[in-house]
């Protein structure tokens, strides 16, 4: 309660650092993509076989719910920045 107080805790405010959620990248591997991340503990928050439960509790979804949730829109975006680009090729 003290450290409340004093303001050195936040109730309820979050302490992320966004360390692990900032080293995602996309790796070419020729005939396709990878979403890697080279933190050490991103399969204990997010990973599908290693979730730690306090993290699955917390509402954390796995990589493969993540994927499986945002495909759709991916795929959406994918198109409409196709159009886009073969209509600026049809302008040339």
């Amino acid at each position: 309660m003290a450290m409340i107080r004093e303001g050195q805790i936040t109730p309820g405010a979050s302490s992320s650092n966004r360390y692990s959620g900032d080293a995602w990248q996309a790796v070419d591997k020729g005939r396709y993509w990878e979403a890697q991340n080279d933190v050490a503990h991103t399969p204990w928050l997010v990973g599908d076989k290693d979730q730690s439960r306090m993290m699955e509790l917390k509402g954390w979804r796995k990589v493969s719910q993540n994927v499986k949730d945002n495909l759709k829109g991916a795929f959406r975006h994918a198109t409409a920045e196709l159009k886009k680009w073969l209509r600026e090729q049809k302008k040339r």
